[in-house]
């Protein structure tokens, strides 16, 4: 759109958006692809472009003859439809993005600059200590290249071409950043996406139809020869609490606040306030430091303190929660995330009031946690992400919530089984948390599934096709033969007090090899009852819990 140079209005605001969707949709697999781990559930690229679709949804519902207006309900749409840590990411980009277009009638280049700046300033909100190579640090390059343009750059097309430039060099340099992508030898995948939507704002611009050709170079022998080990997670306690201000306190700042946890080494923090109430989510070594400082404000209303090991994560059909209609309504519900095969059946029938259809490869959205908390109507709201990419939605959703909603840290489905077999809605809420914590704490879960590339992950030589044990986030072993590939794993495993081993066997396991897997237990370790559960999981051969 060679004419469209200094200024575009409502309609092209939108137009331009759909072109960034197309672009999107045309590398949506490429970006999936970009996985540190060489499995075949990369969701990057869905998580971010069901995301993005959800705010043109809403947007083409409504229509907005500005561009302020527009900007707000795409902005609106993709928070409710943000999928997966990328996807709450992008939906906060565009949130701090609509906020810097609040009020404009069209928007030149220096309204967009500005834009940028508050889309870094918001989404770095939502992760406030960001790791370095992330598509955090991606757009953040981005909107510096863009400010350096301030008052220099009046055409629309040649802003947009410095930051598609701009974002290609960052997204480059991803693995130089952070050395699990270094090593997986991949770019980091959700700055692969930005750059993919990036360019097909430059494209409506210019009128170019050829969606991808600077992402392709992210793929060239010469790029891919200089990406050559793992991070580990860090471990603290997840601390939520409720206060009411003191009086003379009403001058309160969330910010200050903020920056006075993140000073003793607060990470994940969301600080909400409510009139004279403010609820706090922190991840920190310390606790008691924590409380010792948000004390000086005012009153405790609730205090929740968890043991736990957070690992960030940078991290089709939508997600639905389906509720049995004939569980009546109770004091305490259980909200669970599970796929469509065995483990959503098994999940109900252990006790779940409401299993949102989800997990690894298709994670449900924000939208979707807040449709089953409403569902289940209860006074306290249980939630089992079951999955590191599903936690950050299911926490958006518990913020945006007008209820009672705790979020218990399960990375897997194994975790959730075990923290489910305890789980009693007649007994008082914080014993019953306090009882499933222990029991997530006290499982070691393992996946087994088939390498889709090369690759090296936590130290361990992984080849395409070969079997690969992923024992707590982490790869412990990979082989031919998927027997001594399991072997292998369990030799990494600290077997002390454990007493039960339970294998969910997938969609793909055959009878045969899952009793030979019985065999090796009950050779190497027979003081462990073996429980085997048959799942309908597509993407992991089976599932393991330790406990």
């Amino acid at each position: 759109m060679q004419s469209l140079v200094n200024k575009m209005d409502g309609a092209e605001f939108t137009a331009m958006l759909t072109a960034g969707f197309t672009a999107l949709c045309a590398k949506e697999e490429e970006v999936n692809r970009l996985n540190v781990f060489p499995v075949p559930d990369g969701d990057t690229g869905k998580n971010m472009r069901m995301t993005y679709e959800s705010g043109l949804k809403l947007l083409k519902e409504n229509g907005a003859r500005t561009v302020g207006d527009a900007a707000s309900v795409f902005a609106k749409g993709a928070l409710l439809g943000a999928r997966g840590n990328s996807g709450v990411i992008l939906s906060q980009i565009f949130k701090g993005i609509s906020q810097g277009l609040e009020g404009c009638e069209s928007a030149a280049a220096d309204d967009v600059i500005r834009a940028f700046g508050c889309g870094v300033e918001k989404s770095y909100k939502a992760v406030v200590k960001p790791v370095e190579g992330t598509m955090l640090t991606v757009f953040r390059a981005c909107s510096e290249c863009a400010a350096d343009c301030k008052g220099k750059i009046d055409s629309l097309p040649q802003l947009f071409k410095r930051v598609e430039t701009c974002c290609l060099s960052a997204v480059k340099n991803t693995p130089f950043q952070l050395e699990v992508l270094k090593d997986a030898g991949v770019v980091d995948s959700g700055g692969a996406g930005l750059l993919c939507i990036f360019q097909g704002y430059l494209n409506y611009f210019t009128g170019d139809s050829d969606y991808g050709s600077a992402f392709e170079e992210l793929f060239t022998p010469a790029n891919m020869a200089e990406i050559a080990a793992t991070k580990d997670g860090e471990f603290g306690y997840c601390t939520e609490f409720l206060i009411s201000l003191s009086a003379g306190k009403q001058n309160f700042s969330t910010e200050e606040l903020i920056a006075r946890l993140e000073s003793i080494g607060g990470e994940s923090i969301v600080a909400l306030r409510d009139g004279d109430i403010v609820k706090v989510h922190v991840h920190v070594q310390t606790p008691g430091d924590v409380l010792n400082i948000a004390q000086q404000y005012g009153e405790f209303i609730s205090i929740k303190i968890e043991n736990m090991s957070y690992q960030h994560s940078q991290l089709v059909e939508v997600g639905s929660a389906l509720a049995k209609p004939e569980k009546e309504k109770l004091g305490v519900a259980l909200v669970a995330v599970a796929d469509e095969g065995g483990f959503k059946d098994l999940f109900y029938d252990m006790g779940a009031d409401c299993v949102v259809s989800g997990g690894q490869g298709m994670n449900p959205s924000v939208s979707d946690f807040l449709k089953a908390f409403e569902q289940v109507n209860a006074k306290d709201v249980i939630v089992l992400p079951n999955n590191s990419n599903v936690f950050m939605a299911a926490n958006q959703a518990a913020e945006l919530y007008k209820g009672n909603v705790h979020v218990l840290p399960t990375k897997t489905v194994a975790q959730g089984y075990s923290a489910l077999s305890i789980y009693n809605n007649e007994e008082d809420i914080s014993v019953t948390l306090s009882d499933m914590q222990a029991a997530i704490s006290s499982v070691i879960s393992a996946e087994i599934t088939h390498a889709v590339r090369d690759a090296k992950c936590d130290g361990v030589e992984i080849k395409k096709s070969q079997t690969m044990v992923i024992v707590d986030g982490k790869v412990a072993a990979a082989n031919d033969d998927l027997l001594t590939a399991f072997k292998d794993a369990l030799s990494h495993l600290d077997m002390e007090d454990k007493c039960v081993i339970t294998l969910f066997c997938g969609a793909d396991c055959q009878d045969t090899t899952t009793e030979q897997m019985q065999g090796l237990i009950n050779s190497d370790y027979p003081f462990l009852e073996i429980s085997v559960v048959q799942t309908n999981q597509p993407i992991y051969d089976y599932v393991i819990a330790v406990e």
